[in-house]
């Protein structure tokens, strides 16, 4: 930044300023969108779901339920890796304009000859915060995420069947090649998530 005179330092500092709490809207944005997308997702999983679910545990025309389950398991597997990598990149983008806020609080720091100040440092803040707490819970999160999609829609496959022995492979082979898929998509989604987006040089 080059020398700024006292006359026109107030100017330097409200530029500053609107450009941070610009980024700073836009991260906000970001985190509403993505939670409203799960809310979404989940009455959306709701409507597909719930009759037929009801139905197979009530053994009522349980095969047809059962293959009705499937493939609304299925369209739900798919919507939630769609909805989880639209959610990665807004994170992405997020972590972008955290990373530029730095900069920002940096300046307005200086302007304000409090460069060793604890004001204006939420951006730079974040990487420790991120590492001891909300990285934390992301990784509970999506493994309680990863087990409830894979392995509760597999077991209500696997238990809407009759005695019947037909019935009864028909609803394991269901059950597996929903797993399998729903394990799928869970791996590409934690590869992202790990590999991609939440890395040493994203979170610096």
């Amino acid at each position: 930044m080059p020398d700024v005179t006292p006359k026109n330092k107030n100017l330097h500092l409200e530029i500053y300023y609107k450009e941070l709490a610009r980024l700073a809207n836009n991260i906000d944005q970001l985190t509403h969108s993505a939670f409203d997308d799960i809310k979404l997702l989940g009455g959306i999983g709701v409507l597909i779901s719930w009759k037929p679910l009801l139905n197979a545990f009530a053994k009522n025309d349980t095969e047809e339920n059962v293959t009705f389950l499937f493939f609304g398991f299925i369209v739900i597997a798919l919507a939630l890796g769609i909805i989880g990598f639209a959610a990665l990149m807004k994170q992405s983008v997020a972590l972008f304009y955290l990373r530029e806020i730095q900069h920002y609080e940096k300046e307005i720091r200086k302007l304000l000859d409090g460069e060793h100040s604890q004001a204006f440092r939420v951006a730079s803040a974040w990487k420790d915060w991120s590492q001891v707490t909300q990285r934390r819970l992301g990784i509970r999160f999506y493994a309680f995420f990863y087990v409830i999609i894979c392995l509760f829609p597999t077991g209500v496959l696997w238990i809407g069947t009759t005695t019947d022995c037909r019935s009864f492979h028909a609803g394991w082979v269901l059950a597996f090649l929903y797993f399998l898929i729903a394990l799928i998509v869970c791996c590409i989604h934690y590869k992202a998530t790990a590999n991609i987006v939440y890395t040493k040089e994203n979170l610096g």
